[in-house]
Parts: C-alpha cells; sequence; structure tokens
C-alpha cells in the first residue's frame, strides 16, 4: 500500500495548482519523520490532514492517533 493523505477542498484549493484529489503530492512531517504521500480523498474538515494506515507506519504512528504534523504541497 502507498502513502495517502486526505485533505479538506479548501485546503487543496489554497495551494493554487492542486484542486483536485490525485493530483497532487504532499509532505507530512510528524517529529523528526517525514513521508510523501499522494492526495486520493477528500476530508470533511478544513485544516486537518488524514493518513491512510502506510503513511501512518511510515510515520512511526499506531492507531488511533491524533498528533500534530506540518504539511507540505511537493
Amino acid at each position: 500500500m502507498a502513502p495517502m493523505v486526505a485533505v479538506h477542498r479548501t485546503d487543496a484549493k489554497k495551494s493554487g495548482k492542486h484542486e483536485r484529489c490525485g493530483a497532487a503530492d504532499g509532505a507530512v512531517t510528524v517529529y523528526d519523520k517525514s513521508v510523501e504521500a499522494s492526495v486520493e480523498d477528500q476530508l470533511g474538515v478544513a485544516g486537518r490532514i488524514d493518513l491512510n494506515p502506510a503513511s501512518a507506519k511510515k510515520l512511526g504512528l499506531n492507531p488511533p492517533f491524533t498528533v500534530d504534523c506540518t504539511w507540505e504541497w511537493v
């Protein structure tokens, strides 16, 4: 399974060039670990992202979890 995330539609539009799911990649950083993930779904809450199990595993996270992270379009 590949690392993927879900973002809110308005957060995707804020970037100016990433308006559709599956059309962009981003980097998620939690603590000192980062992973590049494709945006494959929309989330109902602005200002948050949702990680799939592959993303969580690469970041060393075990569900359930809520952690602060940074998100950057790449």
